[in-house]
């Protein structure tokens, strides 16, 4: 496809969309559910209920007072400058089949991993064919679509952290960067916790989570630059391996709410535990990059920006690798603007008191 009749082909397959969207939803219903997300209004539209369960990660930023209501009503108005919308329905029900994406007749639609991304233009694209996995977002409308053949299909990562996509090409416009990172902290000043997969995020996360410290997230935040490094609650979801469940945190048997993945991790909500803990926002004093070591006690020591970049960027930016260059930009600005450590991992209850004394130095370098 070429570029302009590309956009054109896109526009209109967009629209078509939410036409089938908008049908549905007038056969089976539909609930809209408000979230707030770094003081921007997020609108939920589920055609009937099959996909209701992905609020549920999302538990902790739905706004429940008058403003919600307040935004429905610029559902009647067609007001297209208001909050980001996501379309949301499936195919189980549906009378009729969805529009046949235009690309699946283009020589470049389906490479080896039968997906299909573009991150530019009006219209951005996410689909995977094999489950029928789709992903729309308009720019200019501030809208997207999110649909999936059957509910079955749906992957077990986007269970536990939905919308993740979108989110990402949101945020982008509005000056900021979906992270793979985990967030801690106290008073208000948290601590960003990076590394690839494996690497003990979330297990120092839940570790100081369950130490009586604050909690914005164990797998992905929402980073803003502006006026200070601040990290913004995507999802109250936390995973954490079976077996160290079983073997560090046997109080947490009784709050799972499912196992999910290959590895059947544990997964939980936070906000059902601990909700005077899970804090929205925290403003981020310091980057940490957890290494496993054979200590008996967790040490925080000063590191290099460099270490930090190389634990953020590559597992935050790969998942989006056409946004590669904007990715490292924003991440780099990010780390020049912290101080960086290593946190030298021992025994897991040892880490809460090693990030504690890190938080309590930091605070008295701010401004």
């Amino acid at each position: 496809m070429k570029e302009s009749s590309g956009d054109s082909l896109l526009n209109e397959y967009f629209h078509r969309m939410v036409e089938s969207f908008q049908t549905e939803a007038n056969r089976v219903g539909e609930t809209t559910v408000v979230c707030e997300l770094a003081g921007h209004p997020i609108r939920l539209r589920f055609a009937g209920e099959r996909l209701s369960f992905l609020t549920d990660p999302l538990e902790h930023l739905i706004d429940r007072d008058e403003r919600a209501a307040e935004s429905n009503a610029d559902l009647q108005t067609g007001n297209t400058s208001g909050p980001f919308e996501i379309l949301i329905f499936c195919g189980d029900d549906m009378d009729a089949e969805c529009p046949c994406p235009p690309w699946l007749t283009d020589e470049q639609s389906i490479g080896d991993n039968d997906a299909w991304r573009r991150d530019h233009g009006d219209v951005f694209v996410s689909h995977v064919p094999s489950c029928g996995f789709l992903q729309l977002w308009s720019r200019q409308e501030r809208k997207a679509i999110y649909f999936i053949n059957r509910v079955e299909q749906l992957s077990y990562w986007e269970i536990a952290a939905p919308f993740r996509t979108l989110f990402s090409w949101w945020a982008e416009d509005n000056g900021g960067q979906v992270a793979h990172a985990a967030v801690i902290g106290r008073a208000g000043e948290g601590v960003l916790i990076v590394g690839r997969g494996g690497r003990g995020k979330s297990t120092t996360a839940i570790a100081c989570l369950d130490a009586g410290m604050d909690y914005v997230s164990d797998d992905y935040v929402l980073v803003m630059l502006q006026p200070h490094p601040t990290a913004f609650s995507l999802y109250n979801s936390a995973k954490l391996h079976t077996r160290l469940l079983q073997e560090h945190f046997p109080d947490w048997k009784d709050r799972v709410v499912r196992n999910i993945g290959p590895e059947g991790k544990s997964l939980f909500f936070i906000h059902r535990s601990f909700r005077a803990q899970l804090k929205r926002e925290m403003r981020i004093v310091a980057i940490v990059c957890p290494v496993i070591t054979d200590r008996e006690q967790s040490r925080c020591v000063p590191t290099s920006r460099a270490e930090a970049l190389r634990g953020l960027a590559p597992s935050t930016v790969l998942q989006h690798a056409s946004r590669e260059s904007a990715g490292f930009s924003f991440l780099a600005k990010c780390i020049r603007q912290l101080p960086a450590y290593r946190l030298e991992l021992g025994r897991i209850p040892s880490s809460p008191g090693a990030l504690d004394n890190l938080l309590r130095e930091e605070a008295t370098n701010l401004v």
